[in-house]
Formats: structure tokens, C-alpha cells, sequence
């Protein structure tokens, strides 16, 4: 049974979303304060984090923050009424693997949620698989960062698995429907913008100039490559 760890500071919501996830067969554990939980991940991490960035004391956006430094793999996401464009973008770039926006479905957060734990084994690294190279810019898998010149960037485990990708494909076409079926999983919805969310936060990351990109390329109309 997989432990949910949720933090919201909104009575009704968490009585929700407890009890929808409790018929599903997840364990929920449940905290309106960013403080108590970081508490309790420190003494048993969860397996999925649903966090609010509306929160007493410290923010959602710390929290986030917090567990992606301490927890690289743990699969995060965030339900939030902030749910404009740039919002959503913020959301990620804060380390989520995900953003569903207040009111939401319960079919399609149930929906990501068991996307996201089918792919929890993906956000572990591979043994023996040190790193590579991506023109100028090294993938240290293991501690999940890209590094130029001796400067490092935090990568989320979905960055890594878009880099992975990329990199297998160098020199050809990687279909939108190939990412979101690798790096979401295949009952992720296609129609939504996380996909070119996360590749414009990705790019902010690690190309040299983000408007000119030479890692990750557009192929229009079809998705992305990596040309070495």
C-alpha cells in the first residue's frame, strides 16, 4: 500500500481527497501545515506528496523546495488554485512533477495520481549508469543535476527521464506522444500544456541561452530532438 502524504490547509479538501484516495487503496497521511509534514517525511518518507502553495507559515513553494533537495526522487505534485500559465510553470520549475489546478476532476487527478505511481520505479537511478554527455553540458544521473563549467543545476527525476530520451534519440524526432508515454506514462492527457511547460523550465535550466536552444530542439508539428 503506497503512503500518501497530503498537505492543504483546507479542512474540506483534505477530507476529500483523504477519502478518495483511502477507497483506492492508498494510505494517506495528512498535515495542514508544511511544518509538521517536513516532520514527518524526516522520520517516514512518503512514496507521492500532494501539496498546496497556499499554506500557514512555511509556503507551499518552500516545502516543495525543501523535499526535492532532501527527497530527489520523491514524485511531487500540486494542487493549487493558482492556475494561470505562469503559475503552472512556477509550480514546476519549484521541483514538481506535476500541477493540477483548483476546482479540479476528480477523474483526472485520480488519473495522474496512478500515473505517477506507476512510474515511481523510473524515478530511481539506474545502477551503474554514471552520466552523459550532452554537447557541453554533463548529466550526472546519479545526483540528478546538469553541470557546465563547473556550475550545477537541479534537475526533477521527469527532467532526467526527458534528458535520457533525448539523449537515446540523438538525431531523431522524439514524438510528443513518445514523451508523454515515457516520461508520464501513456494515460497521461496529451492535450495539456505540461509537456512545452516542462521543456521551456527545462531549458531555463540548462541551455546557455534558453530563446536559441541547442540541446532541445523544436521539430514543429511533431515534438522535440537532441542533435549531437
Amino acid at each position: 500500500m503506497l503512503n500518501v502524504l497530503i498537505v492543504e490547509d483546507d479542512p474540506l479538501t483534505i477530507q476529500g481527497l483523504n477519502t478518495l484516495l483511502t477507497s483506492e487503496g492508498f494510505r494517506c497521511t495528512c498535515f495542514d501545515n508544511a511544518e509538521n509534514a517536513l516532520q514527518a517525511c524526516q522520520q517516514s518518507k512518503p512514496d507521492l506528496c500532494i501539496l498546496d502553495r497556499n499554506l500557514p507559515g512555511m509556503s507551499g513553494d518552500q516545502l516543495c523546495l525543501t523535499l526535492r533537495e532532501r527527497w530527489p526522487m520523491l514524485p511531487i505534485l500540486v494542487l493549487s488554485a493558482k492556475g494561470s500559465e505562469q503559475e503552472r510553470i512556477e509550480g514546476l520549475e519549484l521541483g514538481a512533477d506535476d500541477y493540477v489546478s483548483k476546482p479540479f476532476s476528480v477523474n483526472e487527478l485520480l488519473a495522474r495520481i496512478q500515473v505517477m505511481t506507476r512510474r515511481i520505479p523510473l524515478y530511481k537511478s539506474c545502477p551503474g549508469d554514471a552520466g552523459f554527455w550532452m554537447h557541453d553540458l554533463y548529466i550526472d544521473t546519479g545526483q540528478l543535476r546538469a553541470v557546465r563549467d563547473n556550475a550545477a543545476v537541479e534537475l526533477t527525476p521527469r527532467e532526467l527521464s526527458i534528458l535520457r530520451l533525448l539523449h537515446a534519440s540523438a538525431g531523431n524526432i522524439v514524438s510528443r506522444d513518445m514523451l508523454f508515454n515515457e516520461c508520464w506514462g501513456r494515460d497521461y492527457f496529451p492535450n495539456s500544456r505540461a509537456l512545452d511547460q516542462s521543456i521551456a523550465v527545462l531549458r531555463g535550466k540548462i541551455e546557455a541561452d534558453p530563446k536559441a536552444p541547442v540541446i532541445i530542439k523544436t521539430a514543429r508539428g511533431s515534438g522535440y530532438r537532441y542533435e549531437t
